[in-house]
């Protein structure tokens, strides 16, 4: 893959910063190596929203996915993020302790970046 240029990481941390509070509330998805600083509380549709708008991002047009391409998000987040492992989709299920979980910023990151390029390939 062509390495991330700095206005494209940008992006991709405004589609996070804009649906996922707590990374709008923390600035920055920098590691600080501080377990309370590195761990944020996410929810499964911030979480769905912030990867479905980094793939449209690498895609580069605003599209509903298909289900395949819904179930790789789903296998995006699950890699990066344990918090997701399991659950099988990013559907809200109206129970705290399914629809929210931790995650590190840099699973947060690498999930971005992952859905970003997943989307410049089906561009292709």
């Amino acid at each position: 893959m062509t390495k991330m240029t700095e206005t494209q990481a940008r992006k991709l941390y405004e589609i996070a910063e804009k649906n996922m509070p707590a990374v709008a509330e923390r600035g920055d998805l920098e590691t600080r190596h501080s377990d309370n600083a590195d761990f944020l509380d996410l929810s499964v549709w911030g979480t769905q929203w912030a990867l479905e708008g980094a793939f449209n991002f690498g895609r580069g047009i605003e599209k509903k996915l298909t289900k395949a391409q819904q179930r790789s998000i789903y296998e995006i987040a699950a890699k990066n993020l344990p918090g997701v492992d399991g659950r099988g989709d990013l559907e809200e299920r109206k129970c705290d302790d399914e629809d929210f979980f931790w995650g590190s910023v840099w699973g947060i990151q690498q999930a971005l970046e992952d859905a970003f390029n997943l989307g410049r390939a089906a561009a292709k």
